[in-house]
């Protein structure tokens, strides 16, 4: 996605840097996909709770799990989500059940709610 401006283009940068060094590798495959189709693979920010949140007295839920990602890193997700239709993800993997997407303030990144499949 070309950057409208040069903050746009700073933000797509900071945000290629840190996914491509502390992200995770995310693979969708659309509810609705034919047979043999290939799923999306994108660079994602990921986060699983810890009991070390819970014992350094922050927000501790051990089913909240998030990923971060670019809008046109998994383009349909949200609305499908948005339409509730069942859609998976996997990371590292392991499969997680989309609960439901939100967008951030800059309208290009979205946080997706993640439910455990598999763990």
């Amino acid at each position: 996605m070309p950057a409208e401006n040069v903050f746009d283009g700073i933000r797509d940068v900071a945000y290629d840097v840190v996914t491509n060094s502390m992200g995770y590798s995310a693979t969708w495959l659309p509810s609705d996909s034919e047979d043999g189709a290939e799923p999306l693979t994108a660079r994602v920010l990921f986060n699983k709770p810890t009991e070390r949140e819970k014992l350094d007295g922050r927000e501790y839920d051990p089913f909240k799990y998030t990923m971060e990602y670019r809008a046109d890193g998994f383009p349909g997700l949200k609305g499908k989500v948005d339409q509730s239709a069942t859609e998976f993800v996997t990371i590292s993997g392991n499969e997680f059940y989309v609960r439901q997407v939100l967008t951030k303030y800059d309208g290009n990144t979205l946080i997706a709610e993640l439910t455990p499949r598999n763990i």
